[in-house]
């Protein structure tokens, strides 16, 4: 796994006889197909309120749940000093007019 994100995968059984590990919880799905996510789950696997999430079909009754990072925050300062001379985004800008 990356260091960018965090994954935490949902087993939804689709046969009803799964014996549950602990630490999982047994959810239903809602008639809009939505589901609770166990406050527990959620804090283990570092997810917080408002973070922005991608979800993908891993197989028949498994669903993977990824948590984005934020693109600026993780890239931000990662280039060495000197890069790109003084004046260069002025310049760049300035082709744009």
């Amino acid at each position: 796994m990356s260091s960018y994100v965090q994954e935490i995968e949902l087993l939804l059984e689709t046969n009803g006889d799964a014996d549950f590990e602990p630490g999982v919880d047994d959810i239903e799905i809602s008639d809009w197909h939505e589901i609770t996510i166990p406050e527990r789950q959620l804090s283990e696997a570092g997810f917080q309120i408002g973070d922005t999430v991608e979800v993908r079909t891993v197989g028949p009754g498994q669903i993977l749940v990824t948590r984005l990072e934020d693109m600026i925050a993780q890239y931000s300062g990662a280039l060495p000093a000197g890069t790109y001379s003084p004046g260069w985004l002025e310049q760049l800008r300035d082709e744009w007019q």
